[in-house]
């Protein structure tokens, strides 16, 4: 065996080593390029499809300082797909405001993990069984609770937020599309909701009206003096 292999050896010692080194550079790269490809294939096969997206029932919440309300998360799910879960992760950017619960008052009534600390959220809910969900509707309401500063908070959705669809392995969220809060007044110093004020109604001032008291005057009274018969006077015949 031993002797064989020095046969060998001595075989290759003979052979040109450009040659030979120019032969080995060009099966690596054919190694590497083959290998590159394959990587490339299964990273697009194992794309999963777009089953549906996650959003905020507005694009922006007003709330007053030291106030509480909720704030609902929709899904709408893409050419027919029907999604069976959701796992879905939460961040507030803000201290103006905490995430102070999350009720699961829609479409995914089971509720397999929960978990609330304020500036953060975890949701994985699941459909009825047997009942996948398709179309558009409510996912989960959250309620918010304002301190006393006025400022915005941005409510993003995190990366590992994932919904698990029908017939598709892997995550088939599409877009999962973040929100404003704004509690009292916001940076631009306009107030996000405006509060009626009472507009004074302007006096009107009527002219004073002066009592004129008459003052006596002398006017001459004639006083008719009876003539005497027969005195000036024509009598009638």
């Amino acid at each position: 065996m031993f002797k064989s292999a020095r046969g060998m050896y001595k075989n290759l010692s003979k052979v040109p080593m450009l040659p030979l080194l120019a032969v080995v550079v060009m099966v690596f790269s054919l190694f590497i390029s083959s290998n590159l490809s394959t990587r490339r294939q299964t990273t697009n096969v194992s794309a999963a499809p777009v089953g549906g997206d996650l959003y905020f029932a507005s694009q922006q919440l007003n709330l007053e300082p030291n106030s509480t309300g909720t704030y609902d998360i929709y899904l709408t799910t893409r050419d027919g797909y029907e999604v069976s879960a959701v796992d879905i992760s939460l961040s507030v950017d803000s201290p103006v405001i905490e995430i102070s619960g999350v009720e699961l008052v829609g479409e995914f009534p089971l509720e397999l993990m929960k978990d609330v600390s304020g500036s953060t959220a975890h949701i994985v809910a699941g459909a009825t069984p047997g009942s996948p969900f398709s179309g558009t509707g409510l996912v989960a309401r959250l309620n918010l609770s304002a301190g006393s500063q006025s400022g915005n908070a941005t409510i993003s959705f995190g990366e590992s937020t994932q919904l698990a669809a029908v017939g598709v392995s892997g995550n088939a969220l599409g877009t999962a599309s973040s929100s404003v809060v704004v509690v009292g007044v916001d940076g631009a110093g306009s107030v996000s909701s405006p509060t009626p004020t009472n507009t004074p109604t302007p006096r009107v001032r009527r002219p004073r009206r002066q009592i004129v008291t008459p003052t006596p005057t002398s006017v001459p009274i004639e006083v008719g003096v009876e003539a005497p018969l027969g005195v000036g006077v024509e009598a009638n015949q």
